[in-house]
């Protein structure tokens, strides 16, 4: 199967689940248990429509069986018609005798039967999921790069009949971060709280996500990249009081900084503010805020910011000052000093 992208890859075996016939092999491996569930839920949906599903599920953890138990399952013939499911979960534990027992069930493979295979890794250089892949699905899922995240939220607000703002979308983003899972029940929850509102907005986020700090921590670099000063010194002090770490606060402003000075090049360059997502690696709603922001910078204004952040550095660690005055102090000095000529 051709690889582009994970989310499309993922959405291409949904839709040939629910119009076509199910295929003689699945095999989904990664670190993306999310859609790796929502496949196999798909799989045995499909596969075990009928009256007599039940009986023609043999379910197998590779460590408590073998290639010749499941060739034996693959063989036997379902029972009241359909087709028999066989699933082998944590197939990365199968040795090699194991995994050369797999190719014997993969030629013997008839439509009577499915075959499913569930593994946190697999090598695909191996001749038995090259066959896998040829003859049926072999698909690895991983977490998407943080630009198709919005792609991803977009999609599970509208399967609910909601739409989520730009600044809901990129909030959630930045909050949640890659797990898919996180981010579909973020989503669940903030249509509930909504109510009969379609628009999903920053409140709604603000409202199920439980991590306060990520949210100040966003008004913080939202504030200080447009030049808010007041803002931006109030949200550092909230953020402290909730007990977020002065360092880690420091690391969020100067990725602000190098973001804008990245936005800044790369508009000089003749980038577009359309493509500044795919530069800057941030959601389109970010990348566009940060496109208009670089526009009131200069580079010597940001070069002179980013020096103020590595001395902040040392003086977290080395000054007898409050952390939370050293900050205050950086913050007050970037935020102008972005915008000197």
């Amino acid at each position: 199967m051709a690889v582009s992208n994970v989310l499309a890859n993922y959405r291409a075996v949904m839709q040939s689940l629910q119009k076509d016939e199910p295929g003689l092999v699945y095999c989904f491996y990664g670190t993306e248990r999310w859609l790796r569930h929502k496949l196999v839920t798909a799989v045995r949906k499909r596969v075990l429509s009928g009256r007599a599903g039940a009986f023609n599920h043999d379910r197998f953890v590779a460590t408590e069986t073998n290639a010749d138990v499941v060739f034996d399952a693959v063989q036997t013939m379902p029972m009241m018609g359909g087709r028999r499911l066989v699933e082998v979960e944590d197939l990365h534990r199968w040795k090699t005798d194991d995994l050369k027992g797999l190719e014997r069930i993969i030629d013997k493979l008839s439509e009577h039967a499915c075959l499913l295979l569930v593994a946190d890794n697999l090598d695909g250089r191996l001749k038995v999921f090259k066959k896998i892949n040829k003859k049926g699905v072999l698909l690895k899922l991983e977490a998407p790069g943080k630009r198709d995240l919005h792609d991803f939220v977009e999609s599970e607000a509208g399967r609910l009949g909601r739409r989520l703002s730009p600044a809901a979308s990129a909030m959630l983003v930045e909050m949640v971060g890659r797990d898919l899972g996180l981010l579909a029940s973020s989503i669940e929850k903030a249509a509930l709280y909504a109510g009969e509102e379609k628009m999903l907005e920053e409140n709604h986020i603000r409202a199920v996500v439980p991590d306060l700090r990520q949210v100040i921590i966003f008004e913080l670099t939202d504030a200080f990249g447009a030049g808010k000063k007041e803002t931006a010194l109030d949200a550092l002090r909230r953020l402290l009081q909730e007990g977020e770490s002065p360092q880690l606060v420091l690391v969020m402003l100067g990725r602000q900084v190098r973001l804008l000075w990245m936005a800044l090049d790369a508009l000089r360059k003749g980038v577009n503010f359309s493509g500044l997502a795919g530069e800057l690696g941030v959601h389109p709603f970010v990348a566009k805020k940060l496109g208009a922001q670089a526009r009131g910078c200069t580079a010597r204004g940001l070069r002179r910011a980013h020096r103020a952040v590595c001395q902040t550095d040392r003086n977290l660690k080395f000054s007898k000052v409050p952390p939370e005055v050293v900050l205050e102090r950086l913050l007050m000095e970037i935020t102008t000093t972005i915008r000197l000529p």
